[in-house]
């Protein structure tokens, strides 16, 4: 069983080098190619792909099976490349698309790898900013060169809270119940933030620079928080569901919360109080 741990362990050093080395590429095509970006794609107004996303989607995939053939793959604008085996990557080549092409710094290049359905690393990628985060689900976690730690606040009132409300067209989510969790929250920690999604916001958790964390949005895909997953649980904080359960890809839409460990389970008490 050692043996088993240990060459686990020898791989997934081997994917971090790597998972950070081809983020790194398709961060300098995507810095390249700024200056030239053109919508490709459009959903809706708010949700679009450029020719960017394409180009360095297309750099990540190629890098991946060429080194690991037998990997799966699970990207934004491809879906999913089954080849059946115990490794699969999921990538979001750019995150952070409106800004990137408003000529913004706020976008990223986000690469995740799971191991038999358990994620165990992520990185992300700011190109402009040239910061990374990179973690392992046992530690350690690091941005740029210096391992993080989630805070060691032990007192709810002394906390930091970001919480992502949902859109008001949201099938799974009430934004009225959400609001109302925003006014319980801000009344017991000493500040709470009203945010989307931002893969910058997972990083201030696993520093330390946040508390906690609540997702109550059915919006986006698993390749928008793999990544973040095991920066935060490297760095000694815990990831669940709204009820308290291991986060897997199909549970997202449904929410999650994020924290520095300490204060999970009154993030959770609180949930159950208005939201569940």
């Amino acid at each position: 069983m050692n043996n088993i741990h240990q060459d686990l362990s020898t791989i997934i050093d081997s994917l971090r080098v790597d998972a950070l080395d081809v983020a790194k590429k398709a961060g300098e095509l995507l810095l390249k190619e700024q200056k030239h970006v053109a919508i490709q794609t459009r959903k809706d107004v708010r949700d679009f792909s450029t020719n960017a996303d394409m180009q360095a989607e297309e750099l990540i995939i190629s890098t991946i099976e060429q080194k690991y053939p037998n990997h799966s793959i699970l990207s934004e604008e491809r879906g999913l490349i089954d080849k059946q085996g115990d490794f699969k990557w999921i990538i979001d080549p750019l995150d952070g698309t409106q800004n990137y092409y408003s000529g913004s710094a706020d976008f990223s290049t986000l690469i995740a790898v799971e191991h038999q359905h358990e994620l165990v690393l992520g990185v992300s990628y700011f190109p402009r900013l040239n910061e990374y985060a990179v973690g392992v689900r046992n530690g350690p976690s690091l941005i740029n060169d210096t391992v993080v730690n989630v805070s060691n606040n032990l007192k709810l009132e002394d906390s930091k809270i970001l919480i992502h409300i949902p859109r008001k067209d949201d099938k799974i989510h009430s934004t009225e119940k959400a609001l109302k969790l925003v006014e319980k929250i801000g009344k017991k920690s000493y500040q709470v933030f009203v945010h989307d999604f931002d893969v910058a916001h997972m990083n201030e958790l696993a520093c330390g620079l946040l508390d906690g964390y609540m997702r109550l949005s059915s919006s986006g895909g698993w390749w928008d928080v793999a990544a973040s997953i095991p920066v935060i649980e490297g760095a000694r904080g815990k990831v669940s569901t709204l009820k308290g359960s291991s986060l897997q890809s199909e549970g997202l839409p449904y929410g999650f919360v994020a924290s520095n460990s300490y204060l999970h389970d009154d993030l959770l008490d609180l949930l159950r109080q208005v939201y569940l």
